[in-house]
């Protein structure tokens, strides 16, 4: 009787991990990740009868999105090590791409822009990836569907800002990770690293009293010309002749002017998001608002593909806050 009652309890508690196996690798089926694996029901004898009874239902486990992110962090590691190793054997069976997911709330005035939230990877056979669609693949716009729940968790442990944005109220984009570096993250975080100590943000009423302009402005044409004239009025070239210490104070109120004109120029627009316009007509992978599929949707489409292999993981908090700190000083 022990030995049997020893048994059922190994066979109840051992779940085992469900891997398809290839002559490349192990690959995790993506609808296993994020999700919560079922246990059978629970089963106990009745002492008077020796029957067994089942025990009463108990309610479904709430989604945890933690400890979901958690598990794809590791899993997104894995895909990243495999990468790596395929790269270093040159071989190129299996195609890794990744991608930056962004995500806006257009009801807010504090996140009416792009906020880089989450990065997603996506491992598939060389063969899929050459017929795909690029950025508008439907397995893109799948995994980030599948993933809004632990996409969300991961924007509000970027900024805490964020957890008063609903989940069902932000719109998300995304586009390649080499276009984000090239366009958004060499123009934004780069340079502000690179200029620490000259007070990267701006308020708009500060820009405004630097450009000498009334606190009520608008009129692009107007700023346009006030830009124009200070700037023409301390620009190095025309100080030549001036000594070091008036060239060095003309300069630096010279990148003041600049970065008011760019405060002004840039940040939440009506016609356009300063975020989509980074880069200019040569950014064309960027995609968003997406049309996300429902839950049930996104699922069924990755479990028709058993060699898609995908995850996500967040973004350095700094360089969230980077962007919602832009946020902010565009409607100050």
């Amino acid at each position: 009787l022990l030995l049997s009652c020893l048994a059922a309890v190994c066979v109840t508690s051992f779940i085992p991990r469900t891997t398809t196996t290839s002559s490349r690798r192990t690959q995790i089926p993506l609808q296993a990740a994020g999700m919560g694996m079922a246990v059978a029901p629970n089963t106990k004898r009745n002492k008077k009868n020796g029957k067994k009874s089942k025990s009463k239902s108990k309610t479904s486990t709430p989604f945890n999105a933690n400890a979901s992110l958690l598990r794809l962090e590791k899993k997104y590691d894995e895909l990243s090590k495999q990468n790596a190793r395929a790269i270093q054997d040159d071989v190129d069976s299996v195609v890794t791409s990744e991608y930056v997911i962004a995500a806006r709330a257009v009801d807010t005035t504090f996140m009416a822009d792009w906020v880089p939230v989450a990065q997603m990877c996506l491992a598939r056979p060389l063969q899929d990836a050459e017929t795909s669609d690029g950025i508008q693949d439907e397995s893109v716009l799948a995994a980030v569907s599948y993933y809004c729940r632990e996409i969300y968790e991961a924007a509000t442990l970027g900024s805490p800002l964020l957890k008063s944005c609903s989940r069902n109220t932000l719109q998300y984009s995304v586009e390649p990770l080499d276009s984000f570096h090239k366009y958004v993250y060499e123009t934004v975080v780069d340079d502000t690293n690179a200029n620490k100590n000259e007070h990267e943000i701006m308020t708009k009423s500060q820009a405004k009293s630097v450009l000498k302009l009334k606190d009520d402005e608008s009129d692009p044409a107007v700023i346009k010309k006030a830009y124009r004239t200070m700037s023409f009025e301390l620009h190095p070239d025309r100080l030549v002749s001036e000594s070091d210490d008036k060239v060095q104070s003309a300069s630096q109120e010279y990148a003041r002017v600049k970065l008011a004109y760019e405060t002004l120029t840039s940040g939440v627009r009506t016609s356009a998001s300063w975020y989509e316009s980074l880069g200019g007509r040569a950014r064309t992978d960027f995609r968003g608002p997406l049309t996300l599929l429902s839950l049930n949707d996104a699922k069924t489409f990755l479990s028709s593909q058993p060699e898609l292999n995908s995850a996500v993981v967040g973004l350095d908090p700094e360089m969230v806050q980077t962007f919602v700190v832009r946020n902010q000083a565009a409607i100050r």
